[in-house]
This record gives structure tokens, C-alpha cells and sequence, in this order.
């Protein structure tokens, strides 16, 4: 996968909002996408092509793996991310199980 460090830095803010407004635990990366796609339109309209392109499901996965304090992929396909609640991260920063 390829990693382009100003699509995470996009992504980032993204998934805090999915996650701080959203009741659910975890999205499938179709759903983010759509989000990211959301966001563009407003905030990035240099990256709409991108993210409309086939490429752009195979990036967005790698920019969330670069993302482990707020999101970790669910699965080993990258198709489901859980989001990471403050409460998870604590847990990990003091290395007990969650």
C-alpha cells in the first residue's frame, strides 16, 4: 500500500469526527470513504479526484494504519476500522489489556 502523508493528515480530523459524533464502534472503509469524500467537497477540493479514483480505497487504508491512536482496522483486510475511545488508549499507553 502506498502512504501519502498529506491524506492522513486530511483523514485524521475525519475519523475524530465520525468518531466523536457517531454511537458506533467501528466503520467500514466504504463508509469513511464517503465521509473523506464529504469533507473534500468543503475543506480539500484538490483532493476530490483522488479520492474518486479506484486507487484512492487502497491509499485511504494505509493513511487509517497510520492512525493507531484513533483507529485500528478491525480486520486483516482493511474493509472494517475500530475506532480507538480515550478510555482504550489509556489502557494501552499503561500496557493493560483493554
Amino acid at each position: 500500500m502506498t502512504h501519502d502523508p498529506q491524506l492522513t493528515e486530511f483523514v485524521a480530523p475525519v475519523v475524530l469526527m465520525a468518531r466523536d459524533f457517531l454511537p458506533r464502534d467501528s466503520l467500514e472503509l466504504g463508509v469513511l470513504h464517503g465521509f473523506c469524500l464529504d469533507a473534500a467537497k468543503d475543506h480539500a477540493p484538490h483532493m476530490l479526484r483522488f479520492l474518486a479514483s479506484v486507487d484512492s480505497l487502497e491509499t485511504l487504508a494505509s493513511a487509517l494504519g497510520q492512525l493507531p491512536r484513533i483507529i485500528v482496522a478491525a480486520d486483516c483486510k482493511g474493509a472494517s476500522w475500530q475506532f480507538v475511545r480515550e478510555q482504550e488508549q489509556i489502557g494501552r499507553e499503561a500496557g493493560s489489556p483493554d
